[in-house]
């Protein structure tokens, strides 16, 4: 008995920017994965005051781009 194996037809240029976008993530996950604590509590204290602002003023926040 002999299969066949058929794979799904995509564009190389789909395929290129699915590897590019998966890139990025990945070292961007690796680049968050290192970088120091201190910077952490800073990025933490500015959400914080950020998050009591909208609180404060009752304010929905938005998210700057479209997810």
């Amino acid at each position: 008995m002999k299969f066949e194996i058929r794979y799904a037809a995509i564009s190389e240029n789909l395929a290129l920017a699915t590897i590019i976008v998966l890139l990025r993530d990945f070292l961007r996950y690796v680049y968050l994965g290192l970088r120091s604590d201190e910077v952490l509590v800073v990025e933490n204290l500015f959400l914080r005051k950020q998050l009591a602002l909208y609180q404060e003023r009752q304010v929905k926040p938005r998210r700057i781009y479209a997810a």
